[in-house]
Order: structure tokens, then sequence, then C-alpha cells
């Protein structure tokens, strides 16, 4: 090979390369690090955003990640973004160690918004794109293993990469918990890789949120309520107003209740209503009984774990009513 042959193919090399790393960076402006006092570290994203900046060009903003990147610090941790800008004061606000989970509240850059929020959760077959430390990218399909809460997937993570965004379409559907086998390399590396799901990060996007005092909330997306299936715990949670509809398979009034809620979604939201769970009454037996529930479909509304309405049949426009007189203190 001659040197003009060698040149073009070292300049050639050189453009690839920059394809390659423009690829890997454009757009993922909200894929930080996170480092904590006590040395670890991780990385995570910007799931919301304030649209006030303040003098030094900064708003304030939530960062998702994975628990365990911060489970032994809960303030003074740094979020790194491009060009070497740091926050250092972030705090834990929210945290759910069952699917490895934590919200922190920092200040963001004024030019960096949200990422979008997926639409539907991880499925098997699904190829799902991973952003690391570093915004490292890489990608791998879904397994059978796929939950509500959780989704493993053929990809290898590495160290920092805990905390990351799982995207499906370019959109934020988990975090990256990391792996359950050693690959071989000299850099440990951990096969299959472990992600949350969808529903566990709107549950814990929804129990952040109401801690911060928001002057301008912006997101990618409108909120919006959809219902989700209860499990245990649900009904104590602090910060959470939601409506718990009581149906059943069988119960054709419960399915009739359940579509003409969704209608007033915008009056619920504006209400203060930011939940709706379905209880099976077949599979929360206990959790029936223990609310003295004994026709169907039965709708409470609580708030900060307390009772505020409790309705056996009617209709969606009453129970509306009803909730919103019940925020209002009326």
């Amino acid at each position: 090979m001659n040197q003009a042959t060698k040149r073009r193919a070292k300049g050639n090399l050189i453009i690839l390369i920059a394809l390659l790393l423009t690829k890997v960076c454009t757009g993922q402006e909200w894929a930080v690090d996170v480092k904590t006092p006590s040395g670890q570290a991780g990385s995570g994203s910007i799931v919301m955003v304030d649209g006030v900046v303040n003098a030094n060009g900064w708003k304030q903003g939530l960062i998702i990640t994975a628990n365990h990147v911060v489970d032994k610090n809960t303030t003074g941790i740094t979020i790194g973004y491009e060009n070497k800008l740091e926050a250092r004061e972030a705090k834990v606000i929210a945290r759910e160690p069952r699917n490895d989970l934590a919200i922190l509240v920092a200040l963001v850059p004024a030019t960096v918004d949200a990422v979008p929020i997926a639409e539907r959760a991880i499925k098997e077959g699904d190829k799902v794109a991973f952003v690391g430390r570093n915004k490292r990218r890489y990608e791998g399909k879904a397994s059978v293993l796929c939950y509500a809460n959780e989704a493993w997937t053929d990809a290898v993570s590495m160290p920092g990469d805990s905390g990351g965004a799982a995207l499906l379409d370019e959109k934020l559907v988990g975090v990256i918990s990391g792996g359950m086998r050693w690959a071989p390399g000299n850099v440990k590396k951990t096969w299959p890789c472990r992600t949350a799901n969808l529903d566990a990060i709107k549950e814990i996007i929804e129990k952040a949120e109401p801690q911060v005092d928001w002057q301008h909330k912006t997101q990618t997306e409108d909120k919006e309520l959809k219902y989700k299936q209860y499990k245990a715990g649900d009904a104590k949670e602090k910060n959470v107003t939601q409506i718990i509809l009581f149906t059943a398979d069988w119960c054709q009034p419960c399915k009739q209740l359940k579509k003409e809620i969704s209608k007033y979604e915008k009056q619920l939201l504006e209400a203060g209503v930011s939940r709706l769970v379905l209880v099976d009454v077949d599979v929360n037996s206990k959790f029936t009984k223990a609310n003295n529930v004994t026709a169907y479909p039965t709708t409470m509304l609580i708030r900060n774990g307390n009772i505020l309405v409790k309705q056996t049949g009617g209709t969606a426009n009453a129970l509306t009513q009803k909730i919103k007189q019940a925020l209002q203190g009326k």
C-alpha cells in the first residue's frame, strides 16, 4: 500500500469514527453521569425540567438513576453534564429499591431538555437501545423475561452503565440495573442486562413530582391518567392522590365504569388526581375485604393514604363531581 492510499484510508477511518461519535452523542443531552460522596458512580437521565432559568443559566430538574448507584448517599451527589458542567448538590427525593430506581432533584443547564417517555413497555423480542456511562450506546434484544416493572435483554453492560437509559424508539422505557453473569475479558462486564420497565418508571416519577416546587413545569409529553394494576402498598403511599377501582373480569358494570372514568381524565387531572389503580377483587381478596368492599364496582379516592370518597356503583360523572368537591375541601 503506497503513502497516498494509506492517507486516504486513515482519513476515511477518522471520518467513520466521527460519524459514529455523532450518532452516539446527538440527541442525548439528557444523559448524565452520577457521582456520590461515597465514591459510587453511574449514569442517569433527565426526566423532567422546570421552564424557569435562574441568573446563572440553570433550571431545576429531576434525574432518574438506579437506586444502587446512590443507596449510600441522599445529598451532596454530583451530576455531570456535557462540556464538563456539574451540579454538585443533587439530592435523592424518591427511592424504589424493589425496582432499583431513584430520583434526584438537581440543577440542569438551561439548554437541556428532558428525555421523552415511551408509550409502551418492553416486551419479548423488542430491540432495546441503552445509553450508559459517558453516553456509551449499545443494543440488546428483549428476552421472554419481560414484566410490568422489569425486563431482561441479551446486552452486555459495563461498570458505570448502571442508572443509564433503556430506550424504545429513542424514548425512555427503563433504567439499567446491571447484569446477572460475568462475561469474559479484562474489563468486568455483566450479561444479560436487566432494566426496570415502563410501569416502574412512571410510578416513581409520579411519586417524586409532588415533592418539587415547580415554577413552570415542562415535560416532553403531556401528562395523562392511565390505569395500573394494584400492588401491595399502593393505597398507603404518601404524596399520591389516586382513584382505586375494585373490579373483576366477570363484572360488566365494572368494565363500563372503568371506560367512563377515562372520559373525565382532564377534569380529574385538574382536580389533582395523579393515578388510577385497578384492584382485581379475585386476585386481591385480602385488600378487598380489608376495605369492606362487598359489591362491585366500588371506587375510592385516596390521598396520602386517607380515604376521602367511597362509592359503590353510580356513574363516572357523579363520581368525578364527588372527587372534585372532596379535593376542593367542600
